[in-house]
Parts: C-alpha cells; structure tokens; sequence
C-alpha cells in the first residue's frame, strides 16, 4: 500500500491501539507485566476525499477506538494517521481544527441549556469567530430542520432531534472532514431514514466533507457509502465496494425463475451447470414453480436453465437478479 498521496484525504498505517490496566506500576513508570487489551491490531487503509467510507463490525471490534485515534482524541500504540498529510500526534491541534465528530452520546450536551445555547457554548469552546459562527449556526439548523427546536430545553428533544444537533455541533468549524460514530444509533426509523438521506444527498450540495461513518445497520452503511472496511477482532479484515466485498467473500449473485407449464421439475433434471449450486425448487398452490441458486454472472448456468424450460414448453412469468447484499458479505466473512 502506498504512503498517502494528494487524493488520500485520511491515511491509516499500520495502527494499533493497546491499553493496559491501570496500576501503581504504571503511573510510576515501571515496566508493564501484562500485554494489555489490543483494541486495535494493525490496520491500515485510505479515505480518498470527498468520498464516504464505512466501518462495520460487531461491538468489541475496534470501531470506536480507530475514530478516535483519527480525530486525535487517543494516541495510537504503533503505527500513524494522517488528515491531508497532517500527523494525528505531531499536528493533533491543526487536525482537531479540521475534523469534527459525531457520536451518540448525548449526555455530552448540557441538558438544561437550549440548543442555540449548547451550540453558541461549543463554538466558544472551539474560539470561533461569534458573528460568523451565530450566521453559521442558522444556517446549520435550518439545514438540519432543527430552527423551531432552538429555544427549548436539550432534555426535551426526542432521541433524533438530539442527534441532528449532535450533527449541527460536528460541522460548527466547517470541517473538511466528518467522523460520524453511529449517528442513528437509538432513533427511530423514520428519523434515521431523515438522517441517512441528509448525509447522502444534501450534505452533498450544502457541505461536502470527506466522511467516514460507522453503524451496525449495514443497511445504512450500503446505502451511504462508496468503499466500506470490514473489522472483526481488532483488525480490518476485508476492505472494498460492495461488490468487491462479495466477491472476497466468494458469494454470488441470486437468481430466481418463476416459470409454469407442462414442466415437472426437480432438481435431479435440471442441467449439470445448476446441479452443483445446491438449486431451491419450490411450488405454490397456483402452480407456479420457483427456482433459485446462486451463481456468478459468466457461469452460464442462467441462460442453460431458462433454454431447459423453453425446450420443455414451460412459460417463463419472471427472471431476477439479486446482488448480495452487505448483510450477507458481513456475516460470510466475519463468520470465518
């Protein structure tokens, strides 16, 4: 792999995180006995610019760890990151200025504030300019169709009007780059449907920061998401789009026949090609038979089925072509 290049927006090298249990020892300096918990085991991969990049993996897999160590909150063990050549470590303070994150924590808000007010106080915080940043806050809660909520308390937004000022407070220095730790997490599915169409489509017109998102809804994640990084025990174990995905995984495309006629069909019949991919054949009570396997595109074993049925008079209803989808890839390679 090589070092990062002009179009790499974030480059991950051989990152690993190790923590160890705090003990007397360790706060006076003396050698560690023990190896520790190794949250995260030598990863390495890129984030172009401008792109959308996921993470997914199950709890424990290092997820979490790997954000921060990329928006400077945690130092990594061994290896380095690097934000637009910028080191994590050596520019933490210039990083920090070009990174936000948003997270599901909630509890970081000041509850008894309104939200105008929680974001007028992290502005602060960052030392942004107030004029500018009063106009930029307006403009972020009308994008985010959050204005009406200003003046009320935080503790009385629903769980999804929490998180689009979670959202509101990640984007309030205007970053180049936005690391959402499962921004959907515990809001309900029409408000995640809201926010999954704000990051893949308007975010695009009104801001368009390089993002790298993790969720455990892969549906959210094959929806958004240009390349997507598979963890599993610490260590990033697969890497690609969708399709590239599936094909590490050796899964094929689903096909499905729905045919009837004077066809009486089993599997012992049909040809050699489709045999050995373990076929379904299925009839319902309207006699219409459903035949599916799965099988690579070049196989061949589609067009030799459905000349089978033409060659036995059978009338073909209907012909499709699933794509394995992300859950499937997921659960085919951490399953290993």
């Amino acid at each position: 792999m090589t070092d990062d290049t002009a179009e790499h927006g974030i480059s991950v090298r051989n990152v690993s995180k190790r923590y160890h249990k705090l003990s007397l020892g360790l706060v006076l300096g003396r050698p560690l006995k023990d190896d520790g918990y190794l949250a995260v085991d030598d990863v390495s991969f890129d984030v172009a610019r401008g792109e959308i990049f996921g993470l997914v993996g199950p709890n424990g897999a290092g997820k979490t760890t790997l954000i921060k160590c990329i928006c400077a909150l945690l130092h990594p063990t061994t290896g380095s990151v690097k934000i637009e050549g910028m080191d994590t470590v050596r520019d933490a303070d210039k990083v920090k200025r070009s990174v936000g994150l948003v997270t599901s924590n909630e509890r970081s808000f000041y509850w008894r504030l309104t939200g105008q007010q929680n974001l007028e106080f992290f502005s602060g915080i960052y030392k942004l300019d107030k004029i500018e940043s009063r106009e930029w806050i307006d403009r972020l809660m009308e994008f985010l169709g959050i204005a009406r909520y200003r003046h009320e308390r935080f503790d009385s937004y629903s769980t999804g009007t929490k998180q689009r000022f979670a959202i509101a407070r990640g984007m309030l220095s205007k970053p180049r780059f936005l690391l959402m730790d499962e921004p959907t997490k515990g809001v309900d599915p029409v408000n995640a449907k809201d926010i999954i169409d704000l990051i893949a489509n308007k975010m695009k017109d009104f801001w368009k920061p390089t993002v790298l998102i993790t969720s455990h809804d892969l549906r959210e994640i094959e929806l958004l998401c240009d390349h997507v990084g598979v963890m599993h025990k610490s260590r990033l174990v697969a890497k690609g789009t969708v399709d590239e995905l599936a094909a590490i995984a050796h899964l094929s495309s689903l096909q499905t026949i729905r045919f009837s006629g004077p066809v009486t069909a089993s599997v012992a019949e049909l040809p050699e090609k489709v045999r050995g991919l373990t076929p379904k054949i299925e009839r319902d009570t309207d006699g219409i038979w459903t035949l599916s396997f799965a099988a690579d595109e070049g196989s061949g074993a589609l067009n030799a089925t459905l000349q089978w049925l033409l060659d036995r008079k059978a009338v073909v209803h209907s012909v499709d072509r699933r794509r394995q989808t992300l859950d499937d890839v997921f659960l085919n390679i951490v399953s290993r």
